[in-house]
């Protein structure tokens, strides 16, 4: 290992905290700088500013690592030209001996120890003593760049993983598309029914009067209300759950292999199929389930025409509700559906199977990635690496 010092981070590093210009010099005409006021400003990778101010005192130069100072504690990206700092953020601007890139993963390290030091009643944040405080571990510069480059590598490979991801996720949709076309315009010109038709059943989740808080126990049978539904897939709450006596009570309500659960409240279009791992849970107030006649529509079919773009902005014109949108059975019932050949349906859920194992396949390489990543991180700034 290259011997090492270590220091307060001030010693290696000039740091430059933000300042928020007058709100009078604030404009969207590209006078001045632009203007980085906080984490909300970031990139993936590079600022993206909205606005401008003439009155710039702080400012970044190119190379310097923006830290987000203020509520968003520890994000980070790179400044690419000069900007206006605004009071969310601060410049770091590494010294000699320390380079750019190694201070750029150092600062993930030490971002639990850094939010620890933040204060604050509305808003967390954190001073320049708590930035400059920070003790570092200052290498040899080739040993510095050495173990940046390895992190950098590690990081781009979790990059293009996540890039894959992304572009499978998008594949459903453009699978659909190419088969169907669009649910509402219809281009194929399918036969179109209620949803009504189509469905055994559409049952709304209990009222509020058949569910009390005092019903609700831990670990016991989950039920599935909007908020469990994320991305297509449910993640329940164990505090949000009823005993087997309550689960009996309300047994019209229980959901089934192959039905459809939709959120009728807030976001339209957020659903999910039930798998054998949910079999039994209960349909929540917030939410509604579909159980398709099985002649007419496949379950996975049904589930894409429901999280679709045009679906979900018919639903949010079709829904109720003032502050929220709300749907309720009779709206969900008038859903116009079109129909393809139950082959075809069938065929698209096969595809779409296929592209759901490769998905698999990448996050699980993506899992792996990043727990190499954080372990080598952890050995880089312990001098093990």
């Amino acid at each position: 290992m290259s011997k090492s010092e270590k220091g307060r981070l001030d010693k290696y590093c000039e740091i430059v905290m933000g300042q928020s210009p007058s709100g009078e010099s604030y404009n969207y005409e590209g006078k001045g700088l632009k203007l980085i006021a906080g984490a909300g400003d970031f990139g993936e990778v590079y600022p993206k500013a909205k606005k401008y101010t003439t009155e710039a005192s702080k400012i970044s130069k190119y190379g310097d690592i923006v830290l987000g100072i203020r509520a968003s504690i520890g994000d980070k990206v790179l400044s690419d030209g000069e900007y206006c700092l605004g009071r969310g953020v601060a410049g770091l601007r590494p010294l000699s001996k320390l380079d750019a890139r190694y201070l750029w993963h150092w600062l993930d390290h030490v971002r639990p120890v850094l939010s620890a030091k933040a204060k604050g009643a509305t808003f967390k944040q954190v001073n320049r003593e708590d930035i400059c405080e920070l003790e570092i571990s200052i290498l040899q510069l080739e040993e510095q760049k050495r173990i940046a480059e390895i992190l950098d590598r590690t990081q781009s490979l979790i990059s293009k993983r996540k890039e894959a991801i992304a572009k499978l996720d998008t594949l459903t949709q453009s699978i659909f598309l190419e088969m169907f076309g669009d649910p509402v315009t219809n281009q194929k010109k399918w036969k179109v029914i209620n949803m009504s038709e189509c469905a055994e059943r559409i049952q709304i989740g209990p009222f509020g009067t058949q569910l009390h808080e005092e019903d609700y126990i831990d670990n016991g049978i989950p039920l599935i209300n909007p908020t469990h539904i994320k991305d297509g897939k449910i993640f329940p709450n164990s505090a949000f759950s009823i005993s087997s006596e309550k689960h009996q009570e309300l047994s019209q309500y229980n959901l089934e292999v192959d039905d459809v659960i939709l959120g009728r409240r807030g976001e339209m279009g957020r659903c999910a199929i039930i798998s054998e791992n949910e079999n039994g849970w209960l349909c929540g107030t917030g939410s509604l389930f579909i159980r398709p006649k099985h002649e007419l529509l496949n379950s996975f079919y049904l589930f894409c025409v429901l999280s679709s773009q045009s679906i979900k902005k018919y639903l949010e014109k079709a829904s109720q509700g003032v502050t929220m949108a709300n749907l309720n059975k009779t709206i969900v019932s008038q859903i116009p559906m079109a129909i393809p050949p139950l082959s075809l349906q069938k065929e698209f859920a096969q595809r779409v199977e296929a592209v759901e194992k490769l998905k698999a396949t990448h996050r699980e390489s993506l899992s792996q990635l990043e727990a190499l990543f954080a372990s080598l991180q952890h050995r880089a700034f312990r001098g093990e690496l």
